[in-house]
């Protein structure tokens, strides 16, 4: 995996919490090589900084020091489960606004985690509580024996035959019937109605308090494996015309194909699935890059499914593509194996 011209570092350390007691933190880090120097970036260690308690400015402080103290340049502030304090409140952006401060008195660079827990695009459950159209929404196929008995959300309705299928009019006992779902908690990256209510729930919020630190010692955002879907096809509202604009035939005569390997399935499914990746860049990923171009600070973070192909099309489509609009792409390496070369080679 490594050359003559890079290598992996790999550091290790040992602190101590009144809470946890003795844990070991370890970072990996690929850097360049000169001859037989090691060239190693500035800011090379930001670790994720878990806030997972009640929160006091004076102890936030103090742990600042310690990790400028033990070599590590930068932080990210990070909700994590058992965070007491109110996210988003007052009390948080006070905490947030003392680190800050204390990053630029040490020459340290603070970044904001955009999400009260993962995947990033919910701001703690407001956007999709907002509406209902900014919920996630997944396909479903089911048989229909019962009209009484169908399914909210249809899309259609599909006689299966043994080398085919047509679309139907209206409910037949026994056809197949395509809907979606709503995940009551995540919302739809596809919408970008959906994306400017989390953008203004909480990039916006971040920028009203605390301004005069964006692109000084407050550098930006971390958001993290933002997906479409992980279990089943996605879908949005907008997407019968973005599909019939794109490729000039409707979404709904063909989605059978989504889930039965009849003639023609390989072409609609890849029509499908780069719409569907073009828009969840477009809506997500480009509307936050463009909001964080205006306000002087950087998005970085990681996506989900970065192992293989095949999951990166269940989530996002590919990750290669989506880091265009990152100034500081990231991957997820947990773990201490160095196994396959893929996620760090597609970076």
């Amino acid at each position: 995996m490594f050359t003559e011209e890079y290598c992996c570092i790999i550091m290790e350390g040992t602190t101590q919490s009144e809470y946890a007691g003795y844990f070991t933190v370890t970072f990996y880090v690929i850097v360049k090589k000169d001859g037989g120097n090691v060239l190693l970036p500035k800011n090379i260690v930001k670790p994720f900084w878990s806030w997972n308690d009640s929160l006091e400015k004076e102890e936030l402080c103090r742990q600042i020091d310690l990790m400028k103290q033990n070599g590590i340049d930068g932080f990210f502030m990070h909700a994590r489960g058992g965070l007491v304090t109110e996210y988003m409140s007052d009390e948080w952006f006070d905490c947030i606004e003392a680190c800050i401060k204390q990053a630029e008195k040490l020459g340290m660079e603070a970044w904001a985690y955009d999400e009260n827990g993962w995947p990033s695009g919910f701001a703690n459950g407001t956007v999709p509580q907002r509406k209902a159209d900014y919920r996630q929404k997944l396909l479903k196929a089911e048989a229909a024996e019962d009209i009484c008995k169908l399914p909210e959300n249809i899309l259609g309705f599909y006689e299966i035959k043994n080398d085919g299928f047509t679309r139907l009019e209206n409910f037949k006992k026994g056809c197949l019937v395509i809907s979606f779902e709503e995940n009551p908690y995540y919302t739809d990256l596809l919408n970008e109605e959906a994306i400017k209510c989390f953008i203004n729930e909480t990039h916006e919020k971040y920028y009203s308090r605390l301004s005069g630190y964006f692109g000084k010692s407050f550098k930006g955002f971390f958001t993290d494996e933002p997906q479409y879907s992980r279990i089943s096809a996605p879908w949005t509202g907008a997407l019968p015309q973005l599909f019939k604009e794109s490729y000039g035939y409707s979404v709904l005569e063909k989605l059978p194909l989504l889930f039965y390997e009849f003639s023609g399935y390989e072409a609609f499914r890849s029509d499908y699935y780069s719409l569907v990746s073009r828009q969840f860049r477009k809506a997500f990923l480009k509307q936050i890059y463009d909001w964080c171009e205006e306000h002087n600070c950087k998005l970085t973070g990681h996506m989900m499914g970065e192992d293989g192909l095949l999951s990166q099309t269940e989530s996002t489509g590919g990750v290669m593509s989506c880091y265009e609009y990152f100034h500081e792409p990231g991957i997820d390496w947990l773990g201490r194996q160095v196994s396959s070369p893929i996620v760090p080679k597609q970076l």
